[in-house]
C-alpha cells in the first residue's frame, strides 16, 4: 500500500500525506474542526493562530519536509505553538481574574 519505508517516504507519509489520519496535516485539521465547534468560547487571537498554524502546515510541500529542512520545519512549528500556548495562558487568566464567560455558565455577565 506504501511502498519501501525509505526515511522520505516517512516523511512524506507523517508530514504530507492528508489522507493518513496520524499524520501532523490530518491532526492539525481535525484540531481546527474541533476548535471551530468551540468558536464562541476561544478568543480570536486564539483562533487566528489557529489558523494561521492550520494554513502553514496545509501549505507544505515535498521540498519543505526534505531531510535538510526538518530542522526548520520544527523550529516552525515550535514557534507557533509557543505563540498559542502563550495565548492559552493570557485566556485562562484572563477567566481566573473575571470568573467564567457567561457564554460557559448559561448567566448574564451582569
Amino acid at each position: 500500500m506504501h511502498g519501501v519505508a525509505s526515511p522520505e517516504a516517512v516523511r512524506r507519509f507523517c508530514l504530507l500525506d492528508r489522507g493518513n489520519p496520524t499524520s501532523i496535516p490530518a491532526a492539525v485539521a481535525a484540531a481546527r474542526q474541533n476548535a471551530r465547534t468551540l468558536r464562541p468560547l476561544i478568543s480570536t487571537g486564539m483562533w487566528q493562530q489557529l489558523d494561521i498554524f492550520h494554513d502553514r502546515i496545509d501549505a507544505l510541500a515535498e521540498q519543505d519536509v526534505a531531510a535538510d529542512q526538518l530542522s526548520r520545519l520544527c523550529a516552525l512549528a515550535l514557534r507557533l505553538e509557543d505563540l498559542h500556548a502563550g495565548l492559552e495562558d493570557r485566556r485562562i487568566e484572563e477567566i481566573i481574574a473575571g470568573g467564567l464567560p457567561s457564554s460557559w455558565t448559561g448567566r448574564s455577565a451582569c
